[in-house]
């Protein structure tokens, strides 16, 4: 085959250089070539390089217009590079639309469909602040006074040497300091408000602070703080936060079990419980301080949550692990409405937030599928009954050990796993003296 093309060099020489006979065109074309635009491209572009100055043209025979042969076969040429780009474009457009309708038809495929938990749902009146048959709270300190505030306070006022509670309409506790009235409370003296189950309050303090409490939730608050400067809480459970800008220059520090919310106005929603604490900023300046990270960690509009987990170390140590992401302001405050919305959500986060609201104890949750999803609106007048039948529908199997449920058969091989694996986690309070 290498004569072939040697030949074929030769007779394109000769037909670039004008030089070619019929007898040599005709044998050209046999061989196919002239139908091989690439070739032709080829050749006349290796002979223009070696024999062409700027100024020649292209060269022309009788039998042959060199000239309009390129021509026709650059024009076919990019003709078919503009067809292969547009295929391109509508294969690649079509696979973005088939992957779209495949991950649509996915999602809901594995979308469970919402069921309503409660019989009442439907007839509940329209969220408000606070519905009054929901408020309860208990108001006390340490070996000092306790009581417990509800609906059927509302407008009464009860007065401990210089603070003074007073129950407002939609379910607002209100504390003040009473100017008039001198008192010293030993150190770091705290009033503690804590949420019974299925019952909720609004905290109003001092400088315009006001706290939404959730079932099975507990705040402390700090009446004689070392800096006047400081307003200082504790929160064990879920609160919403309201905190105004206009606030005379304080700072409000909210401690968590591993973190502290700091903020000189802002908005958010803060969840606290054994090892773990979340915060979603809602509006305003919000940080989220840790032992890793005094200073705090802002939170932005963009990355409006952040979860701090405790994780051990070397040597034992207790470390912090951040997760920053974003939350809606709808999801972020589901707890606070009169029918809760669970929206594919993880059957884990699902029952530890209906542990709190209902004030039962899960021992473990070891043996609960980590991927086991719940889609369900629930009535704040739903019973716990209700709520397990829901649960069990998810074929989640629920046992009863020493007045706590777990999810692991109580008996069997699996007895060693629910005495070892516990939902509670070690706590660790940072100290007051870090402010």
């Amino acid at each position: 085959m290498h004569w072939i093309e040697k030949r074929k060099e030769i007779l394109f020489d000769k037909l670039l250089k004008r030089t070619i006979t019929a007898s040599e065109l005709r044998e050209l074309d046999l061989l196919g070539h002239l139908k091989d635009d690439d070739t032709i491209l080829e050749h006349l572009d290796k002979w223009q390089n070696q024999n062409l100055s700027e100024n020649d043209g292209l060269p022309k025979t009788s039998d042959i217009d060199i000239e309009n042969l390129v021509g026709q076969i650059r024009q076919k040429k990019t003709y078919r590079k503009k067809i292969r780009v547009l295929l391109s474009c509508a294969c690649m457009g079509l696979f973005v639309i088939l992957l779209v309708l495949f991950s649509h038809y996915n999602f809901k495929e594995q979308q469970e469909p919402e069921v309503f938990i409660g019989k009442n749902c439907s007839i509940l009146a329209p969220d408000r602040d606070l519905d009054q048959k929901y408020f309860a709270c208990d108001v006390e300190m340490k070996n000092l006074f306790q009581k417990r505030v509800d609906n059927k306070f509302l407008g009464g006022i009860f007065r401990f040497n210089n603070l003074e509670f007073s129950q407002q309409p939609t379910g607002i506790l209100k504390l003040s300091i009473r100017p008039n009235v001198h008192f010293n409370f030993p150190q770091n003296s705290f009033v503690t408000i804590s949420t019974p189950p299925k019952r909720q309050a609004i905290i109003s303090l001092p400088s315009g602070l006001s706290i939404r409490l959730d079932g099975g939730s507990k705040l402390h608050y700090l009446i004689n703080p070392k800096d006047s400067s400081v307003i200082y809480c504790r929160l064990e459970g879920q609160a919403y936060v309201k905190f105004p800008e206009n606030n005379g220059g304080k700072m409000l520090a909210l401690e968590n079990y591993n973190s502290q919310i700091l903020t000189y106005g802002g908005e958010f929603m803060v969840r606290s419980e054994y090892g773990y604490s979340k915060a979603v900023r809602l509006n305003g300046e919000v940080s989220l301080a840790t032992l890793q990270e005094p200073k705090g960690k802002p939170l932005t509009q963009r990355k409006n949550m952040m979860e701090v987990y405790h994780i051990n170390g070397a040597k034992n140590k207790i470390k912090d692990s951040f997760t920053y992401s974003s939350l809606e302001t709808t999801t972020a405050l589901n707890w606070t409405k009169t029918v809760r919305h669970y929206n594919n959500e993880s059957i884990r986060t699902f029952l530890l937030e209906m542990e709190r609201w209902y004030g039962f104890t899960i021992e473990s949750v070891s043996c609960l599928p980590k991927d086991r999803k719940i889609s369900a609106a629930i009535c704040q007048d739903a019973t716990l009954e209700e709520v397990f039948a829901a649960v069990s529908k998810k074929g989640i199997t629920i046992y009863q050990n020493n007045g706590m449920y777990t999810f692991c058969p109580p008996a069997g091989r699996l007895k060693k796993q629910i005495n070892n694996v516990t939902y509670i986690r070690p706590i660790l309070h940072m100290k007051m003296d870090a402010l």
